[in-house]
This record gives structure tokens, sequence and C-alpha cells, in this order.
């Protein structure tokens, strides 16, 4: 009967997609959708002739855009077959169920090598659920219902915790599955990769702060992870490049962020117009508008209007040079301002940090309309749900949501402050997990924006981790009264 608890952990992840009766979605899901779709035309899976939708698909003018200035590398061509995939073969209200069997299989891993390693003899089915039931009155089951590759980010940080913590202890065959998990995730989602990057060295600091005796092997297994990640990225890009013809190029984050930040635009103020510095072209076609929102990230990257639009009112052979000179241009701009820029990163990554709010998991009118602009098979597959189409529930939601966040923090300080059981390796998980978090606001705040989505897909690892740690105290609890 205990196995009935991960019945339970289940249908607390999937409440909220069986209330909304769809799973949530944004617009890059769309894009997804669409590059998955093309791919499988290519491959001879999908007949060429079915109706999907309009343009060619995964395009630099957005999702599935028509634009030739290259193929937008910044979807994932993997997670795009598995959106097409379910939609073409099963259905996508299937992909929510994927999503919370991966989330209650890295609890499990987790709580299996916890419980061996110190002994605490923890019933599996109840403890590996208990985190995740806890965790259903926050961000987790919207996640879990979004059709994007973001629920994979928390469990990335979980494996790579659990790796630079235990791997010493850990069996084989939970190496070889915290690695799949975590290579997935690398493999599904762009901002995986700078995340991996960055906590390579925090985990070679946390395995030395556990155990000299092999140290380096919690690190190495990121490495693998990074490695691999990069690899399908450069594999992609040669496909691509033999198949189509087409060069594959990245969207500008980081120039479109520092450009609303200040220091980008301040320096394209002093140096171009300049033949030697690519970006100088975007500069040029921000000055086609005087409208000051014309700055913004999202307006520089995604609006095609006369009076907002700037990068993709530019030709396909600006938009590919611009796109491919954002890494040079930023160390430009870094020797130019270094105060400024790292100010910048800085401070969105505290404007990261502090945003959590699940609003846009849920699709707005503005969004499913620009979607069904693409047409065939997109206009319904992409609507409003129940919960969607009236949020008049959500800031009570939102309010619900912080008090957990609140409560849980004061938890985990709480068993932290607190005498035994906690030893080396978990206290290391739960800093693992923490530093993560922070990471993960400097990657998507700092390179990206802030947005609110970013911290959402991360924030639930707050009642996780008191819920995981508040059961490794009473069974503590439990083996020293059976003791005495």
């Amino acid at each position: 009967m205990s196995y009935l608890w991960y019945a339970v952990a289940l249908i607390c992840c999937l409440y909220v997609a069986v209330l909304n009766t769809l799973p949530l979605f944004y617009f890059d899901s769309v894009g997804y959708y669409l590059k998955g779709t093309n791919v499988l035309k290519m491959l001879g899976v999908l007949d060429p002739a079915a109706s999907t939708a309009g343009g060619a698909g995964g395009g630099l003018g957005g999702a599935g855009g028509t634009e030739k200035a290259g193929i937008d590398g910044s979807h994932s061509v993997w997670y795009s077959l598995v959106l097409a995939i379910f939609a073409g073969f099963a259905s996508l209200k299937l992909v929510p169920l994927v999503n919370a069997l991966l989330v209650l299989l890295t609890s499990a891993l987790v709580v299996r090598v916890v419980s061996r390693v110190h002994g605490y003899g923890l019933n599996l089915p109840f403890a590996a659920s208990f985190p995740i039931i806890v965790s259903a009155v926050s961000s987790l089951p919207f996640y879990v219902a979004f059709l994007m590759p973001d629920i994979l980010t928390p469990l990335l940080l979980l494996v790579v915790a659990l790796l630079t913590g235990y791997v010493r202890q850990m069996r084989w065959g939970e190496i070889l599955l915290a690695l799949a998990i975590g290579t997935m995730a690398g493999v599904f989602h762009i901002s995986h990769l700078p995340i991996l990057a960055l906590l390579l060295p925090l985990s070679a600091l946390g395995a030395l702060v556990v155990e000299l005796r092999r140290w380096w092997l919690a690190p190495l297994l990121v490495g693998i992870m990074l490695v691999l990640g990069v690899a399908e990225k450069s594999a992609f890009t040669i496909g691509v490049q033999e198949v189509t013809n087409e060069k594959v190029v990245y969207k500008p984050f980081i120039t479109v962020r520092l450009i609303e930040d200040g220091p980008a635009y301040r320096f394209m103020e002093r140096a171009c117009p300049d033949d030697s510095i690519p970006t100088c072209a975007l500069y040029e076609a921000l000055q086609w508008s005087d409208d000051p929102y014309r700055l913004t990230a999202s307006h520089i990257l995604l609006e095609e209007s006369p009076r907002l639009g700037s990068f993709l009112l530019m030709t396909p052979e600006d938009q590919r040079a611009v796109a491919e000179d954002q890494i040079p241009f930023f160390f430009r701009v870094l020797l130019s301002d270094p105060l400024g820029t790292s100010y910048a990163f800085l401070q969105n990554t505290w404007l990261q940090a502090m945003g959590f709010s699940v609003w846009m998991t849920l699709p707005h009118d503005d969004i499913i309309t620009r979607a069904h602009g693409y047409g065939g098979d997109i206009v319904t597959l992409f609507v409003h749900g129940t919960l969607s189409a009236d949020k008049s529930w959500l800031p009570a939601v939102e309010r619900v949501h912080e008090v957990v966040y609140a409560l849980s923090l004061l938890v985990i300080v709480y068993h932290l402050l607190r005498p035994a059981p906690f030893s080396a390796p978990i206290l290391v998980l739960v800093a693992m997990v923490f530093l993560g978090i922070l990471v993960n606001a400097f990657v998507c705040g700092g390179v990206s924006q802030p947005a609110a989505r970013y911290g959402a897909r991360v924030i639930w690892l707050l009642p996780y981790l008191a819920a995981l740690l508040s059961l490794v105290r009473f069974a503590w609890l439990d083996r020293a009264r059976d003791l005495q």
C-alpha cells in the first residue's frame, strides 16, 4: 500500500493541468512545436503536406519565423521533437504526465541515496513523495503543466547537488541516472549550459568540503553533462549546415540586455558608426524611432512595428552579423565600462532572484492571438484552458505561494541551526541547491532578462528542501529513540 504515495505525488503534480483541462504554454512553446514538426517533415516522419502552420520554423523571426538570417539555435531541437511527437502521434496532454514522472524519479533518486548513506531507513515511496506533496502548494504543478523545458532546471540543480554531496557513496546505476537527467536538461534548454558551467567550480568546492578522497568525481560528472550539451549544439550546427546550407545563429540576448541596462547603448553612442563593429547596425536601427520603449530587450528582439521594432526590421545579413557578434560585443562593452556592466549584471540577478510568480506560465490573449497567426493545427492545439481563461484566482494563489516560500525558508534555517543529524554531505546538498538558485538568477536575469518565469521554475525547491530536511530529522530522532 505504501506505493500509493507515488500516486498521491503524481496527483499533486498534475492538478493544475487537470483543472486547466489543457497544458499551459508560452509563446516559445509554439516555436518548439513548429521546429519539431518541420524536423519530422524533413525526416519523412510527417507528411510534408500536412497542415501544421505557416512559416519555416526556427528562423530568427521568432517562433517559426520566416526570416532568412539563419536557423535559430535558441530552441532545442530535442525538446522541439518531444512536443511535435506528442502532438502528432499522441496528445500534448500527456506531456505534463511525463514531467510529473521525471520529478518523481528525481525525488526518488535523491531520497534513496540520502536514506541509504546515512542509514535512516526511510520508506522510499513515502519519503520520495512527501517533499513533492508539500511542494504542490508552490510553483511546481504549474511547471509540470507547462509546455516548456523549464521543469528540468530544478531537476538539474537537484542532481548536481546530489552528486556533489554523495557521489562517493552512490552506486553506478544512481550515478548514471543522475548523469542522464542532467544531460537531458543540458540539451533541452540553452540556459542550462551556462548554469552547468558556473556550477562546475562550485561542485568542485563542495566536494572538497565533504571529503578530499575522490573530490574530482563530482565536478567531472558535471563537466561531462556540460560537454555533452555543447557537443549536441555543435552537432546540430553542423547538421543544419549540411542539410539546409543555412547557418545556425543564436538570438543576441546578451546584447539586447546590455542595451536596455544602458552600458551597451552608451558604448554604441560613443563608438558607432564603425564598420568593424557589426552591432553598430543595430544601433542604427534603434534610431528609426524615438519611442523610449524601443530600447527594452523584448521589443528589440520580438517587435516588428516601425514604432518599436529594430532587430527584426534589419536586413537578414545584418541580423546574422549582430547575432554572431554578441560575445565579442559583450567584451567590448565590459572593457569599456566594467563597473557599469558588472552593476547591471548584479542588479538583474537580484531582480531575478526576487521574481517568482507563476503568471508567465499562463497564456494570455496576446500570446494566443500571435500564435494563431501561424494557422494550421496551432489554432486548436494552443488555446485557453479553464484556469488561463479567467485569472481572477491568481492574486490569491500568489499570496499563498509567498507564505509557503517564507515558511519553507524558516524551516530550512531552523533545521540547519539545530545540532545533528546533518553531516557534511547533506549540508553541501542544501548549499548547492541554494547556490544553484542564485546561478539560475544570474544566468537568466543577467544574460537574458529578469522574468518571473525563470525564478518560479526553481523556487519550489525551497518547500522541497524543507520537507526533505524534516524527514531526515524525524528519521534521526526515531533511530535515536530506538538506540536508547
